[in-house]
C-alpha cells in the first residue's frame, strides 16, 4: 500500500529504474521471461520471471545484492517457483538515503 500511494519523483525514479535494469543486464546468461521495474520516490518494485533453466547468479537474492551499488536496499523480497515455469522474484527496494532518514527520525 505504501508503494502504491507514493508519488513519483520523475528524475530519481527514471535513473533508479535504469540502474536496476543495467545491473540485471550485467548478469551473464540471464534470461527473463518477464521483467518489470517501477520506482516512485523512495521505493522500487522489481518483479521478474526467469526461464525454466535460470542462469547462475540471476535469482532475486543476487539481483538485490547487485542493486545495493546503486543506493537501493531490499525492504521485502521473496522468490518462488511458478508451477510449470521458471522462478518468480519480487522485491520492494528502498532508497538508502530514505531508509537512513527514517532510522534517524525513529532514533530521536
Amino acid at each position: 500500500r505504501v508503494f502504491a500511494a507514493e508519488s513519483v519523483d520523475p528524475v530519481w525514479s527514471t535513473a533508479a529504474e535504469a540502474g536496476v535494469l543495467r545491473r540485471i543486464g550485467e548478469i551473464r546468461g540471464a534470461a527473463y521471461v518477464s521483467l518489470n521495474v517501477e520506482c516512485h520516490t523512495t521505493l522500487c518494485l522489481l518483479q521478474f520471471i526467469e526461464s525454466a533453466t535460470p542462469a547462475p547468479n540471476s535469482g532475486i537474492a543476487e539481483v538485490t545484492n547487485l542493486v545495493k551499488q546503486d543506493g537501493l536496499k531490499p525492504l521485502w523480497t521473496f522468490g518462488i517457483r511458478v508451477r510449470g515455469g521458471g522462478p518468480l522474484g519480487i522485491s520492494y527496494l528502498q532508497r538508502v538515503e530514505a531508509a537512513e532518514a527514517t532510522a534517524e527520525s525513529e532514533a530521536r
